[in-house]
């Protein structure tokens, strides 16, 4: 049996830890991935084409996990079961209750990412480290303070962002104030963060 690695990716946050199952099977993710007619992503240094993952969300949810898969065009396939997968993306949650699926994956020797928060900013962090991609900080950032704002309006519950800089801090609050949200940085530095409110 191979060890398992684990990944934790991203800081708490208050999200829903919905789990959307559809009927749409690997085999029509990757007729979809096809159609999109996106460029292959390459890797700046060697230029070669990234290979294709499969992921098996557990307990993530799988509309915001196909969002940041096609936000970063990345050739990953989202997979059924353990035994198709080459990964398993899962809450920190759900990872605690150690469900007979993540048992499965684990003595399969699967990666195991843990998210903790079910937020396409977290899956995006989660995908792009597997993929070793280099993104702009203060780009995710600021994409996760705007998913938060559009959850916080919607659900009307507080939300708490990564920990950041004063400067991108200061950028989320402005953010926030234009979206007519109250927000406040909570903890001390390097973990300062912001924390939306209806």
């Amino acid at each position: 049996m191979r060890p398992t690695r684990v990944a934790v990716v991203g800081v708490s946050a208050d999200g829903d830890d919905e789990d959307e199952r559809d009927g749409q099977s690997a085999a029509d993710a990757e007729s979809l991935a096809e159609a999109d007619d996106l460029p292959a992503l390459r890797i700046r240094e060697s230029d070669s084409v990234l290979p294709t993952l499969r992921v098996l969300p557990h307990g993530v949810n799988r509309k915001r996990l196909e969002q940041a898969i096609k936000e970063l065009r990345l050739p990953v396939i989202i997979a059924r079961d353990s035994a198709e997968a080459d990964v398993v993306m899962t809450l920190k949650a759900e990872y605690r209750q150690k469900t007979a699926g993540l048992r499965e994956a684990e003595d399969r020797g699967l990666p195991i990412y843990v998210l903790k928060s079910n937020t396409i900013v977290q899956m995006g962090a989660s995908l792009t480290s597997i993929f070793s991609l280099e993104i702009d900080p203060r780009e995710a950032a600021l994409r996760e303070a705007e998913e938060a704002i559009g959850l916080v309006i919607h659900d009307s519950q507080p939300i708490e962002l990564s920990p950041q800089n004063a400067y991108i801090r200061r950028l989320q609050h402005q953010m926030a104030e234009r979206a007519n949200l109250v927000s406040r940085s909570r903890g001390r530095e390097p973990y300062r963060r912001v924390r939306l409110y209806q």
